[in-house]
């Protein structure tokens, strides 16, 4: 997955993996239930903020962000932590990956997960740099102390990276009229090299995901030179030696943008994708163009639109009513379900609250008559940078909630069952409570899919701090009890002993998809099951 700081909100995407153990839930706790209190990634004296969150395995989250006084200050630095499972740090101090640089200013930078577990990360420092990061905190490709510097990007920002199926990267950044690649190798070493040019139309990367041994970027294309002109989105699947796989090598337009009637999407705005885990990817966006809608688009595996061209519209009311804002999708499968959640307000944007929509396979749109349900109370307050995070059939949806014009926020969260209905006894829960301002939001499923993290930045302008907390599939925040052990989870036969007879039982009701086989409690019987089911056999019990 691929993971981008911009100036607007951004969905979450899924990661897969192994579930922990409830030993260490139970004797290293340290996310907290008080949502005054979340734990501090970072917050050292000056400004820390704009983190990204990234699934490591066995339930750790990678955490990148810039500080300002890292390294020494004078200049804010790029710099990446581990959380464990247990909410507490990796690593007594955080990597900086970019101590020598000097600028002031931040800028886009991105983060991805290899399929190792070890970090992988683009930035600037008056060119793209990307580093690997281990899970013991090495940093892999160091061919200088800043990380390696991309050859021909000296004054380039605004770079995307992805992990790739190799062990090694592609990163990807736009210079006016030109996409450009860099394959890096699993040593950190150069690979192939390549652009992609359209003439007379500004492109810049919105996001990159990986798909199987390849990779898909979804990319902003405007109609003229200037990103200040109407917008649309291009998608296209590359090999790591830059030959377009897709439509017999042509980028598919996702999203056209037009004069009459109108068709764009928002200055600054990078949709996410989000990989459909068979080689596809899936986008929601909004426009703000006559439409003023919140859209979804699938592209399949072999390079073919799910749902019509331009995009599924997930509301049937019209702009004349509502306008839809700062949409996030997220998708589940073996359902073949979609959750898309977005901001919703009257024509004269003085009014807002948050709806979410479910979308089937096949295009029908099935909460609230189709125009979706409402999360929170119409007010003038925004919500934003909203994330969405599948759970079985279920979805997890948790934004930034403004308590008045300009602040203070909190952060909350809900729990959303098949038929739209919050189900958690206190909804919107309230991750992280109103007592200052907030910015850039970020969750990810753990990589054993058992609990949500959530990260953002915290305190005033200036003196941003970074915070994290646990979301459990409860409501509660924490600790809590979303992942701990059922009563005698090894003892599977309930014989009295942890023996070969539990395995073959517990894999009976697995592949039968009972209800008993949810042994990491989240609702649903899927892969984390299995992750949970293991690691407390092998521990012989909780």
């Amino acid at each position: 997955m691929t993971i981008r700081s911009t100036l607007v909100s951004r969905a979450a995407v899924v990661s897969v993996g192994v579930a922990m153990s409830c030993t260490a839930l139970t004797t290293l706790a340290q996310w907290t239930s008080d949502p005054f209190n979340p734990v501090i990634v970072q917050g050292d004296t000056g400004d820390q903020g704009v983190p990204l969150v990234g699934a490591a395995p066995d339930g750790r989250t990678w955490v990148f962000y810039v500080d300002n006084f890292a390294a020494g200050g004078g200049g804010y630095k790029h710099a990446l932590q581990l959380m464990n499972a247990d909410g507490t740090h990796a690593f007594t101090d955080a990597v900086v990956v970019s101590p020598n640089r000097t600028n002031s200013a931040t800028f886009t930078v991105d983060l991805d997960v290899s399929v190792d577990g070890s970090a992988v990360m683009a930035y600037d420092n008056n060119g793209i740099y990307v580093q690997k990061v281990d899970l013991d905190g090495t940093q892999l490709w160091d061919d200088t102390v800043d990380g390696n510097l991309i050859p021909n990007s000296t004054g380039a920002l605004g770079p995307q990276v992805v992990a790739t199926a190799d062990g090694g990267a592609v990163v990807c950044w736009g210079s006016s009229a030109t996409l450009n690649f860099q394959h890096v190798n699993a040593d950190g070493s150069m690979g192939a090299a390549w652009q992609f040019t359209e003439t007379g139309r500004a492109q810049s990367p919105s996001d990159m995901i990986r798909s199987g041994d390849d990779f898909i970027l979804l990319w902003i294309r405007g109609e003229t030179t200037s990103f200040l002109a109407r917008k649309g989105l291009k998608i296209q699947r590359w090999t790591t030696a830059g030959t377009q796989v897709w439509n017999g090598g042509v980028p598919m337009d996702v999203y056209t943008s037009q004069a009459t009637p109108g068709k764009s999407i928002q200055n600054g705005y990078f949709p996410r994708l989000v990989p459909d885990t068979t080689g596809g990817a899936i986008v929601a966006w909004y426009d703000n163009g006559a439409a003023r809608n919140a859209w979804l688009q699938h592209v399949l595996p072999m390079g073919v639109f799910r749902f019509a061209p331009e995009g599924l519209a997930v509301s049937t009311a019209t702009s004349a009513t509502e306008y839809r804002l700062s949409a996030a999708v997220s998708y589940k499968l073996p359902e073949d379900l979609y959750t898309v959640a977005y901001e919703r307000s009257n024509p004269l944007q003085s009014q807002y609250d948050l709806t979410a929509q479910r979308i089937n396979g096949t295009a029908q749109l099935l909460w609230g008559g189709g125009q979706g349900v409402q999360l929170t109370p119409t007010t003038g307050n925004h919500s934003s940078f909203v994330n969405v995070n599948p759970v079985g059939e279920d979805a997890i949806v948790t934004w930034l909630q403004y308590s008045g014009a300009n602040g203070p926020m909190s952060v909350q969260s809900a729990r959303l069952d098949a038929s739209g209905t919050q189900v958690w006894a206190t909804s919107p829960l309230i991750v992280a409570a109103d007592y200052g301002s907030k910015s850039r939001l970020q969750t990810v499923l753990s990589s054993g899919g058992d609990f949500v993290v959530a990260s953002w930045a915290d305190g005033t302008a200036g003196n941003y701090d970074v915070m994290a907390n646990r979301i459990n599939f409860d409501g509660t925040i924490g600790q809590g009890s979303g992942s701990a052990c059922p009563p005698c989870a090894a003892d599977y036969d309930n014989n009295g002993g942890v023996d070969g007879g539990d395995l073959a039982a517990f894999f009976g009701d697995f592949e039968a998809g009972e209800a008993c086989a949810d042994v990491d409690g989240n609702g649903g019987v899927d892969g984390g099951d299995l992750g949970f089911f293991f690691q407390v056999f092998e521990a012989g019990g909780c």
